[in-house]
């Protein structure tokens, strides 16, 4: 099989590897979901459930096709995709579009642990996150690269279990200098292009793609 395109007639670890490949593309992911009126996740855990009227865009996405979200009342829901306070996770997306002070990812405030997990900084349109370990002294990540230029960007939150870091096109544009406890936990259900509250200006209008969650630290 391997390599490619004709193999070499020898089973090795050269095939092994070549079989890995294709066997497990995604170690750890979570959740990836995709187009319909119900996003489907591809896993077929944790199906995302669409409000207002979102266009999907077949043609327009960074990687395929891509929802196009209006900035006024589309957003999408899940379920609890995963708590941020039971170890590392990395949130993957691209965006394109958006305003300062939209948020990207969140999780619903109903429970009162509901926090911004990606969004955008109301002044700067910088990407940030406002997720904590709930300590006075630990403040939002905010990052200077802005988002909401109507460029694609690939940005990646990743939670290590000791810090927060912060990735825009495969560049680490922020990062906690100290060590963070735990993060709060937060059962709550996952809104994608809406805030915590749906309050009125943190829907977000532009595109989204190829989101992904994974219960792991995934580094560039």
């Amino acid at each position: 099989m391997a390599p490619v395109p004709r193999g070499d007639a020898l089973i090795d670890w050269l095939d092994l590897a070549g079989l890995a490949r294709f066997w497990m593309p995604y170690p750890g992911l979570t959740a990836r979901w995709t187009e319909g009126s119900v996003a489907h996740d591809r896993r077929g855990r944790l199906h995302a459930v669409v409000h207002g009227m979102p266009l999907w865009r077949a043609e327009a996405g960074r990687i395929g096709g891509a929802v196009e979200l209006d900035g006024f009342d589309d957003y999408l829901v899940a379920g609890n995709v995963l708590n941020p306070g039971a170890g590392p996770f990395t949130v993957f997306l691209w965006v394109k579009g958006g305003r300062p002070g939209q948020a990207i990812l969140s999780q619903s405030n109903k429970t009162g642990t509901g926090e911004v997990r990606l969004g955008t900084d109301a002044a700067t349109g910088a990407i940030l996150t406002r997720l904590t370990d709930g300590s006075r002294v630990t403040q939002p990540l905010v990052s200077d690269a802005i988002v909401t230029d109507g460029a694609w960007h690939c940005v990646r939150l990743v939670w290590d279990g000791s810090g927060r870091y912060l990735y825009v096109d495969g560049v680490e544009v922020a990062a906690d200098q100290r060590r963070l406890n735990a993060l709060k936990s937060s059962h709550a259900d996952f809104h994608f292009g809406a805030g915590k509250d749906l309050e009125p200006g943190s829907f977000w209008s532009g595109l989204l793609d190829e989101l992904r969650v994974y219960g792991r630290a995934v580094m560039p």
